[in-house]
């Protein structure tokens, strides 16, 4: 899995091949074709790799709290690592490989988003958050920012006081009652 995710980083999709992958992990073809049919397969399942260590959604704590833990860990994804790079080439595929693409969106994204959906409907079933919330367009609101950030500001990764800063302009607009607001860290 690490060698076909550092070719797929490095040299990108059309450069990647079994060969190659065999190559990188010191084994013999045959080895890859045992256990998938092809590039295809095995790319997608290297993708799906990617969420192993991904710790499950925080249960404790205020809503708002668990919230902020989840934007930290976006702040806290380095551009530059391995997910970071991936992440970049699988958003360049979006419309030259739409099955990749896709691939990505299940295994990778789709997990991802599921963490911070099931904190969004928790806060609606514990009131802390208004009833009928687009789940999906509230996380968005909450993580898209700081990934932009990460894109567009080389210079100034998004950091936990920004994840803070930027949960206080939004929480008015979720929250069923505004609450006070937070120390800084």
């Amino acid at each position: 899995m690490s060698a076909t995710l550092e070719l797929l980083a490095d040299s990108g999709y059309h450069a990647l091949s079994v060969e190659s992958v065999a190559a990188r992990a010191g084994v013999g073809k045959a080895t890859i074709y045992r256990r998938w049919a092809g590039k295809k397969e095995l790319v997608a399942e290297a993708l799906a790799s990617l969420n192993a260590d991904l710790p499950p959604p925080p249960v404790d704590g205020t809503i708002r709290e668990r919230l902020l833990v989840l934007m930290v860990h976006v702040c806290d994804a380095e551009p530059f690592s391995m997910q970071g790079r991936i992440m970049h080439r699988m958003f360049a595929y979006q419309s030259s490989h739409p099955e990749l693409f896709t691939e990505f969106l299940r295994r990778v994204l789709v997990p991802r988003r599921e963490r911070l959906h099931r904190v969004l409907r928790d806060g609606m079933a514990s009131g802390e958050l208004r009833p009928g919330l687009d789940v999906e367009l509230v996380g968005l609101a909450l993580t898209s920012p700081l990934l932009m950030m990460q894109k567009t500001h080389p210079d100034r990764d998004p950091v936990p006081a920004d994840a803070q800063t930027l949960l206080d302009l939004l929480w008015p607009g979720i929250a069923t009652r505004p609450a006070p607001p937070q120390p800084r860290r």
